[in-house]
Formats: structure tokens, sequence, C-alpha cells
């Protein structure tokens, strides 16, 4: 495709700040993403022994409000997290902070310089340590490439970035008459996206600022406060479904 705008020239410091703006805009959007998961995997784990799936109760209809908007919730952040750039435009000159606009970059050899450059000096306080730190940031930039392709590439992964894409085309972004959504995202879906997610933000956060990320206390944080605002409440519900 012939674009008005080619390829960008971009100056080693314009590209340092382009990567490090775009990571931190996709760790926000992950942070989210795992805060909405972790409140839906609870009610889903407090729901079920409770037995109270099809009861009849009062309020039903703001727990059913709730658990919809969670789901709209995921499905912005990861719509946004896997957001492709127009096609419009010559890749360069998109301004997403996106996994696939992220790609773009890191695949130019300028990206790889910079960062690995910049990993040299990641502990100029800590001597002899240049080489580990540039093998780590170059591991992780190969894991980015590899999670992107496992997930382009299988047919799991293929079917949950198009039913995303459509839903966020014609619900999210715009609300289109006249076009017709053939599936909504599953639960299973958006959980798959978010995993890949997860995996190529850290990898991202490591070699674009040096910093290591561990979410699963956050994910498990946000699980335990999730369970102490549901459990009172089915508990509540279910109280009342045994008078009835």
């Amino acid at each position: 495709m012939k674009y008005k705008r080619g390829p960008k020239t971009m100056l080693d410091s314009d590209l340092e700040s382009l990567l490090k703006n775009i990571v931190e805009l996709m760790f926000n959007d992950l942070c989210l993403a795992i805060e909405a998961e972790s409140a839906m995997k609870a009610a889903n784990d407090l729901l079920i022994p409770m037995d109270l799936r099809g009861v009849q109760f009062d309020g039903a209809w703001c727990y059913t409000a709730i658990h919809n908007s969670l789901a709209l919730n995921l499905s912005i952040s990861l719509a946004r997290l896997f957001e492709e750039p127009s096609k419009k435009i010559h890749h360069d000159h998109t301004d997403l902070a996106s996994i696939p606009a992220l790609v773009h970059f890191l695949s130019k050899p300028q990206s790889i310089d910079v960062l690995v450059g910049n990993a040299r000096n990641w502990t100029p306080q800590i001597s002899r340590m240049e080489d580990v730190h540039e093998k780590a940031c170059r591991t992780s930039i190969e894991k980015i490439f590899n999670k992107y392709r496992d997930l382009t590439s299988s047919s799991a992964g293929k079917s949950a970035l198009e039913t995303l894409s459509n839903y966020r085309t014609a619900r999210i972004a715009h609300s289109l008459h006249g076009k017709v959504i053939k599936n909504i995202p599953k639960y299973g879906e958006l959980f798959l996206l978010i995993d890949f997610a997860e995996d190529i933000v850290l990898n991202a956060k490591l070699a674009i600022k040096g910093e290591s990320h561990d979410l699963g206390d956050s994910r498990l944080i946000s699980y335990k406060e999730a369970k102490a605002f549901w459990g009172p409440a089915f508990r509540g519900i279910k109280k009342e479904a045994n008078k009835a």
C-alpha cells in the first residue's frame, strides 16, 4: 500500500520517549483489566458454591448490571491493548499505545539498538553487569515477539482477537446500526487475551524501562478485595432466598 507519508525518521531520544509512553499507557490498561478480571472471577467463585444461579431475588438486576459493566470494562481495556494501527497510514505515524503498535516499533533495528544501549546502563553503580542486562533486554524483546506470534497464529487467539475487534468497532468505539455482531467476546476469550497481554506488557516494561514487575500480588489483592465485597452481598442474598 502506498501512503501519503512514508516511514518516519526518528531521533534515538524521540524513539525512546515514544516507547516509554506506549508501555506506560499499556501497563495502566493492563492493571485496569486485571482489576475487572479479579472482580468477575471472585463473584463467580462465590456464586457457584452458594447455588444462587437462577435464583430470583430483589436486586438481581443490579448484580447483572455490575457484572455486565465489569465485562464491558475488561473488553474496553483489552480492545485498547490489542487495537491495530490504521491501515490508512504508515504505522510509524500511529499514535496508538497498543501491543500491535509496540511490536511494529520494536521491529525496527534502531529500537533494538536504543534499548540494548540503555540496558547496559541500567545499574551504573554495579560493575560488570552490562552484558547481563543486555541479555535480559534482548530476551524480553524476543519473548514479546514470540508471545505475539503465538497469539496471532493460533486459531483460538485469532478468533478471540477478531471477535474483540468486531465488538469494539460495532459497540464500544461506535454504535453502528445495520451492522450484525457475529459474536460477543466470551469470558474464556477475554481471559485468554489478558494472559497474553500480561506477558507482553511486563516483558516490554523490562526491555524498555528496565523495570521488573510481578502482578501476582496485585492480582491476589484485587481478588481478595473483590471477595470481601461480594461475600457479604451473596450471604445476604442467600439468607433472604432461604426465607422465601
